[in-house]
């Protein structure tokens, strides 16, 4: 195994450790597992931005997108928690279940887009994209808590439901605004560079719809009747889409 090797299986483990911590902060009110959370979360951040540092640009590569789609959602889960005050062990298991894709990630992965990757700019907005689309993976596992508290019912271990809502609307907020930037960048570049705005690349299609699909989770909240249950369902689709289309598409052949 190697540096880049070591450095995942670390963020791995910090990652396991924020998890534990914050769902104990939730049931025993603990203000020390909180702070033990957030700086596991934080050292697991720092580590993940090495560890895609050594391993080269990650649109070429199915563990760097892993990579990149971990750090995004660690890097997204640290800003909500600051923002608001509250830990969502999901986050840290979504974080933590990219981060060990990542490790047992097939290499070569997704198929280059031609003399396209070769430009810094390209792939500098490729990387914004990933930490964008990560941060769709959080609101998903904010959408997926809303959902698990709907079912386990109120009792001491759950945060308050306006809580909960606050984190799923804070997530999704961040998912949208940091894809949007993504996706945008990159067309506009795309275009200009070869006079399309994919490039031939259909995971920017997928990503697009899973943009969509946030979107509509974040206008569900204006519904009537059930609007939590639709932005929890929408958002976790939207998370989904997402990462199947950074980390299955590319296995079909269809990635580039």
């Amino acid at each position: 195994m190697g540096i880049e090797g070591l450095l995942t299986a670390g963020a791995a483990l910090l990652l396991l450790a924020a998890g534990g911590a914050s769902g104990w902060a939730w049931r025993a009110d603990s203000r020390r597992s909180r702070t033990l959370a957030r700086v596991a979360r934080l050292l697991a951040a720092a580590l993940l931005a090495a560890a895609l540092g050594l391993g080269g640009w990650p649109a070429l590569d199915l563990g760097g997108i892993a990579l990149g789609l971990a750090l995004g959602a660690t890097l997204g889960h640290l800003a909500l928690a600051a923002i608001l005050g509250l830990d969502n062990p999901l986050a840290d298991l979504a974080a933590l279940l990219l981060t060990l894709g990542a490790m047992i990630g097939t290499r070569p992965g997704a198929p280059s887009s031609g003399c396209l990757y070769t430009w810094p700019l390209h792939r500098g907005l490729w990387l914004v994209l990933l930490l964008g689309s990560g941060g769709l993976a959080t609101a998903g596992s904010g959408g997926l808590l809303v959902a698990v508290a709907a079912l386990a019912g109120r009792d001491g271990a759950w945060p308050r439901r306006s809580d909960l809502h606050a984190w799923l609307k804070g997530a999704t907020c961040l998912g949208l605004a940091s894809v949007w930037l993504g996706l945008g960048l990159l067309a506009l570049e795309t275009w200009w560079t070869v006079g399309s705005l994919t490039g031939g690349d259909l995971r920017l299609i997928w990503l697009a719809a899973a943009w969509l699909l946030a979107a509509m989770s974040w206008q569900a909240w204006q519904l009537p009747r059930r609007a939590a249950r639709w932005a929890a369902g929408l958002a976790m689709l939207a998370a989904g889409v997402a990462v199947a289309a950074l980390l299955i598409l590319p296995y079909l052949g269809r990635g580039g």
